[in-house]
């Protein structure tokens, strides 16, 4: 059979609190993500050595072991009951580091294209399940769509409504690279374990009013994002790429995930485009996204 083709695509979270930090040292989230068409591209194939060989077109990322691609596909083949021989071929686009889960989403169409290649032995709930632990955006990223994630991210709840047509620009600072982890313990600094801490129930529940409504001024004034209590005071450039969306037209504009790419969310195309010209111009990672349930 042919190599198996399936488009990765990326995520911005408009909204993302804490519930609290769990005994694990994990921590239970409330989010609304929201998948975008700026996308990776994997290739799966069948090969005759009894491996699993990934490929990157970045040099940036690991193509052993560590690479989540890699990961997901031993767990396929163990859960399978077969030897591994597949090469996985990425062909990247989603910037690096950047708060959109681009490993989680070429994980993701790693087990879609899986699971075509060898005729479709698991549900999308199987491949859920048996991805959840190793990357925390991947459950959402193989449902893709508008939907609410709490837990460790394992939690998908359908929202009432539909995301309203819009264009959606993302930026990533060049050069800057923000370490999950490392913000989540910056976060547990702060807020001291989230001990007694409670989250923003209200602009969630008026974020998801928003959706329901397809009113997206309501959604946009009601986005959040509680790593921007920490990231932005640390990386300046993510203060200045908002401010410069804002300054644009954009209705709204918020750090994705735990930073540092920025997303503003237009309703006119010109003015997002033109904003986005302004960062290549100054060697910022950009593209205008439009919102997908693909």
């Amino acid at each position: 059979m042919c190599a198996v083709k399936k488009k990765a695509y990326g995520k911005i979270n408009l909204f993302l609190d804490i519930e609290e930090r769990r005994n694990d040292g994990y921590h239970n989230i409330m989010s609304v993500m929201q998948t975008v068409d700026w996308c990776d591209t994997v290739s799966v194939s069948k090969n005759n050595d009894p491996e699993i060989k990934v490929i990157s077109s970045n040099s940036g990322i690991p193509c052993d072991s560590s690479n989540i691609a890699y990961k997901v596909a031993k767990v396929f083949f163990e859960k399978l009951g077969i030897a591994p021989a597949v090469t996985i071929e990425i062909e990247k686009n989603i910037p690096i580091a950047a708060g959109m889960a681009g490993g989680s989403a070429d994980g993701a169409a790693t087990l879609e294209a899986l699971n075509e290649l060898f005729d479709s032995p698991f549900s999308q709930k199987d491949l859920i399940l048996m991805s959840q632990n190793i990357g925390a955006d991947i459950p959402f990223c193989l449902v893709k769509g508008t939907k609410l994630i709490s837990g460790i991210g394992e939690i998908i709840e359908n929202i009432e409504g539909s995301f309203p047509e819009c264009f959606i620009l993302c930026a990533k600072p060049n050069n800057v690279n923000i370490s999950t982890p490392a913000a989540y313990r910056e976060l547990d600094s702060v807020y001291r374990n989230f001990v007694g801490y409670s989250y923003e129930k209200n602009k969630l529940e008026n974020l998801l009013m928003g959706i329901r409504e397809e009113n997206i001024e309501k959604i946009t004034a009601s986005m959040y994002n509680i790593f921007e209590k920490t990231q932005s005071a640390i990386d300046a450039d993510v203060a200045t790429i908002k401010s410069t969306m804002l300054k644009y037209g954009a209705l709204g504009a918020m750090m994705s995930g735990s930073g540092p790419s920025v997303f503003g969310i237009f309703s006119d195309e010109a003015k997002a485009n033109s904003a986005c010209e302004f960062f290549k111009r100054n060697n910022i990672i950009a593209r205008s996204c439009r919102p997908t349930t693909k």
